[in-house]
């Protein structure tokens, strides 16, 4: 089968999907995968690009990528699961392949969105399907938030978004979330952001060092967030926690469940905190919050 060659690596932003499609592959063809996301090792092999850039050197990223996208899933199940209207919105979702990793639940609706030259390319691959839906506009673009809602004016908004926030400046990323807390009350969202000490040192990072992309936008005081609009209220902020183990094993923990790998002799314990920045004082947080001042469901939101 002839390999499709991407169309949009001149955005550096939009290039950096294919990394996040490498490091899911990587993963699964580990021997105890995190995320264990085949559907990933399939794209790789049907796109024509210089994935092998990412095979060395790429294990924490690797690593805080499927935790996270692990993390993110629980998150989708466990809302589908408590609503009864359950949409599901991936913002700037690349070649995510949530929807097949939840088995395409037919009680949900998704949305899959990201700029039009990203979702034509996503299509050839990842087609949608009757409860899937391709949309292609800019985050920042308001015009989508009024188009979902008026498909479902009594949905239950679940919004994910992943590996994104942190290429764009605050000011941007304020303005957006607050206009889906003004269009979306009630809904809930999920995203990754960066300590501070992260944001400004992705020369350090072990994969994006690598790319044209640079970080834009972290935080250290997660108050900040509930600063930028009234109706903003953090559910939780779940940490990647390390722990060098006996055996010279690595422990991420998000959340609920364990990931390990080894790790080679030659990472210290300092250098590994610089290349993902996730001890005491370098840590990048997995928030979930929700926006409006009463759920859709009936119940306040303090």
């Amino acid at each position: 089968m002839k390999k499709i060659q991407p169309d949009f690596t001149q955005d550096a932003i939009a290039e950096t999907l294919l990394l996040t499609v490498a490091l899911r592959a990587f993963d699964a063809w580990q021997k105890q995968p995190v995320l264990g996301d085949k559907k990933s090792v399939q794209l790789m092999e049907r796109i024509d690009y210089d994935f092998e850039q990412f095979a060395k050197g790429s294990m924490m990223s690797r690593l805080g990528t499927c935790a996270r996208g692990k993390y993110f899933d629980n998150c989708a199940r466990e809302f589908i699961a408590a609503h009864d209207q359950p949409i599901i919105v991936l913002l700037g979702c690349g070649l995510d392949t949530r929807y097949h990793r939840l088995n395409g639940d037919s009680k949900a609706v998704f949305y899959e969105l990201d700029l039009p030259e990203v979702i034509a390319f996503r299509e050839k691959l990842l087609p949608g399907s009757e409860n899937n839906h391709p949309l292609g506009y800019s985050i920042f673009d308001p015009a989508w938030m009024e188009r979902i809602k008026t498909a479902h004016p009594d949905g239950n908004f679940l919004f994910i978004i992943e590996g994104v926030l942190m290429y764009f400046e605050a000011d941007k990323v304020r303005s957006f979330l607050c206009a889906v807390a003004d269009t979306f009350p009630g809904a809930a969202l999920c995203f990754d952001v960066l300590s501070l000490w992260s944001s400004k040192n992705e020369k350090r990072h072990d994969t994006l060092s690598r790319m044209q992309a640079s970080f834009k936008w972290g935080f250290d005081d997660d108050q900040e967030l509930l600063q930028w609009h009234p109706d903003l209220k953090v559910l939780s902020s779940e940490l990647f926690k390390k722990h060098y183990l006996a055996d010279g094993q690595l422990s991420l923990v998000p959340a609920t469940y364990a990931a390990y790998q080894k790790i080679p002799q030659r990472v210290s314990y300092a250098e590994a905190a610089c290349q993902y920045g996730i001890n005491a004082l370098h840590r990048n947080p997995l928030f979930h919050i929700q926006t409006g001042r009463y759920g859709r469901d009936g119940y306040a939101i303090p």
